[in-house]
């Protein structure tokens, strides 16, 4: 989660890209390649503990909550946005647990 207005704005703009990769054919490869990063690099920080449908779904949430957190106005407040993802990752690493 963004803390500085730097990495914000840094933020705002990624997420600008990945809206134009949905509707933009030539940024399909080069967007969709980083976008492919993230999800291995998300596996890694999780230990590769989640696969499949739960690493994507945490995926989502990480960019919903992104967008939530740096949208232009009526922002969700960081300190709100970082429990809602403690708690959702915790309970998709014990789903996976079993």
């Amino acid at each position: 989660m963004p803390e500085h207005l730097e990495s914000i704005v840094d933020t705002r703009s990624w997420l600008g890209w990945v809206e134009l990769w949905r509707s933009d054919d030539p940024l399909v490869e080069a967007v969709g390649g980083r976008r492919r990063e993230e999800r291995m690099l998300l596996a890694h920080v999780l230990d590769y503990a989640l696969a499949g449908d739960e690493l994507e779904a945490v995926s989502a949430l990480i960019e919903g909550l992104l967008s939530a957190v740096c949208a232009p106005m009526r922002t969700l407040p960081l300190p709100q946005a970082r429990p809602v993802l403690s708690a959702q990752v915790g309970h998709a690493l014990a789903r996976a647990a079993g």
